[in-house]
């Protein structure tokens, strides 16, 4: 099963990462729901998972099923325990950061 590992750290020490699109998830707390956003992640070959450290669904045996195998197939995933700085390091780091927010009606961008 894929292992946690913080990818703010990955970023701090300059590792290459090699990867073209990442996943951000904020607080998926639904272990079905998670499963089913790797599923979708795998399909449409993201490269990396980025997940919020708490108020998210563990890799849970749950979260393996509905993510149909997925799961396995997917090494990259990596918690971070303040999604709005990590994005707005990434951000400053050359990333093109893209979001969705089901209560906002106006549009924002994070600038570098």
């Amino acid at each position: 099963m894929a292992r946690y590992s913080y990818y703010s750290s990955k970023l701090e020490q300059g590792e290459p990462t090699n990867t073209n699109a990442k996943s951000a998830l904020d607080q998926i707390a639904d272990p079905q729901n998670l499963g089913s956003i790797l599923r979708t992640a795998h399909f449409f070959d993201i490269d990396g998972i980025v997940m919020t450290e708490r108020e998210s669904a563990p890799l849970s045996p749950t979260t393996s099923k509905s993510s149909a195998g997925a799961l396995e197939h997917l090494s990259n995933i990596y918690t971070t325990p303040h999604l709005p700085k990590f994005l707005s390091q990434s951000s400053q780091n050359g990333w093109t950061i893209f979001g969705t927010d089901l209560n906002s009606d106006k549009t924002l961008s994070i600038e570098s």
